[in-house]
């Protein structure tokens, strides 16, 4: 079994420097509003002492917490097994204050290793007392977040796109009725109770970054945010119809958008793996372009993984 020590670091630290029990859950990737920001009280630590620790097999995603519960997935799949097709994901519900296993579920999904280790790359997201999860290879579950009871399963195998493809890795975000995924050129959004189709895509498009819930006062109405690797889009999380359009001044598609777009001041800034940072405004139902940053470009399209912070007058993000 190989062990994904990673994941507990970040279990560990957040639960030392805010306090298990002061700090505001952590339901789905990115935190409470989708901006890496925990609602706690206070961050008065000096220092961090290991509490706990567990075995998880391999994989990309992260944590998420709910209700004194870690919810995170792996693959117990090796780069050297002969029969690969033997290999399975697991999702894991630990007790998050002592590590303690509540319960698993797996099912039958290659490890799929492409510079790097493989394994599960999207977030469990846990929505009033459910957990949803997204495989890889397009595996989509429901189970009851105390329970480990599966509620429903569906596929989402026919959308995956031609190489070069890294796997589906946006975690699954819940509006109203229904859970999103960035599957297809327009996403895929399925009932939240009964896993059935509201709407859906119509080609095959790689998209990596994870939906994001846009305030009701940026449009006046719901609206989430989806950016694939051709597009940034900004749909009726009901409907999948477009709220409002962009005039977008780049024309080639990239290999891995994978940066969640982030909200400051009413601007939505988007990290573009090939062509570097945009700052887009928003006047009515269009979205206008107010500078692109190529200054923010690394030589290959390969750059930018890591969630940008905005503080005071600057953008920090990693290359």
């Amino acid at each position: 079994m190989k062990v994904s020590k990673w994941c507990f670091v970040i279990i560990m630290v957040f639960g030392l420097f805010v306090g298990l029990s002061q700090a505001a859950d952590w339901p789905h990737y990115l935190g409470p509003n989708y901006d890496l920001k925990p609602l706690a009280e206070e961050f008065n630590a000096q220092s961090a002492t290991v509490v706990w620790d567990a075995k998880v097999e391999t994989g990309m995603c992260s944590v998420t917490i709910a209700d004194g519960l870690v919810y995170t997935m792996g693959n117990d799949g090796k780069k050297d097994d002969e029969d690969k097709s033997k290999a399975k994901d697991f999702v894991y519900c630990l007790d998050a204050k002592t590590g303690e296993e509540k319960w698993t579920y797996n099912y039958n999904c290659m490890l799929e290793p492409r510079l790097h280790p493989g394994g599960p790359s999207s977030t469990p997201t846990i929505h009033n007392g459910k957990v949803y999860t997204l495989s890889k290879f397009g595996h989509i579950f429901c189970f009851d977040a105390k329970t480990g009871d599966k509620l429903w399963d569906a596929s989402a195998l026919q959308y995956k796109p031609e190489k070069p493809w890294w796997g589906f890795a946006a975690s699954p975000t819940v509006i109203g009725e229904v859970v999103i995924y960035n599957v297809g050129d327009r996403g895929l959004a399925l009932n939240k109770d009964t896993g059935e189709v509201v709407w859906k895509s119509e080609k095959n498009v790689v998209g990596y970054a994870t939906p994001k819930p846009l305030s009701a006062d940026m449009f006046n109405r719901p609206a989430v945010a989806l950016f694939t690797n051709e597009d940034f889009l900004i749909l009726d999380p009901a409907s999948g119809k477009s709220v409002a359009t962009y005039e977008k001044t780049w024309q080639e598609t990239s290999n891995c958008n994978a940066i969640t777009p982030y909200i400051h001041r009413g601007r939505i800034y988007l990290v573009h793996s090939k062509h570097g940072m945009a700052c887009l405004s928003i006047n009515g139902n269009t979205l206008k372009q107010d500078w692109l940053s190529e200054d923010a470009k690394y030589p290959n399209e390969w750059f930018a993984f890591n969630t940008h912070v905005i503080y005071k007058d600057h953008i920090y993000f990693l290359t």
